[in-house]
């Protein structure tokens, strides 16, 4: 079995779909204003998400978030500062030695899905108040 076999069998369901390659930015900024939440490694999508509403739940690895987070107040931040973090920089020319990535494997699935699912229910929470108060 390839490596990610099993995962895109999880992942081919009718509520997921691809849409690598098939989108432009604007595409993108309209999936998020209609999207709950966003969960992705550090790269320009956050960016293009923090012009929504969408909660971002972003995975900083190999960069720092002091840097390069987005521009929201709607985010959930997962960081860890190994002794080797951030690896790169302007100073290295954004090149790495290291192999392992393990900045990203110290991330815990379980906290990024409590992540995920504390900013549905404050979502939720939000929708529930916004409905009462017309």
């Amino acid at each position: 079995m390839q490596p990610l076999a099993r995962e895109q069998r999880l992942v081919d369901r009718e509520r997921c779909i691809n849409l690598l390659g098939r989108t432009s930015i604007l595409d993108i900024q309209r999936i998020c204003s209609v999207a709950r939440v966003l969960v992705s490694h550090d790269c320009g999508l956050n960016h293009i998400a923090a012009l929504t509403a969408i909660h971002i739940v972003a995975l900083f690895g190999p960069e720092t978030p002091q840097l390069y987070a987005p521009l929201t107040e709607h985010k959930t931040i997962f960081y860890e500062s190994l002794y080797c973090s951030p690896c790169l920089s302007a100073y290295n020319y954004k090149r790495s030695l290291c192999r392992n990535n393990r900045c990203m494997k110290v991330i815990s699935v379980n906290n990024v899905y409590n992540a995920v699912f504390s900013a549905l229910m404050l979502n939720k929470r939000r929708e529930h108040s916004t409905v009462n108060m017309v």
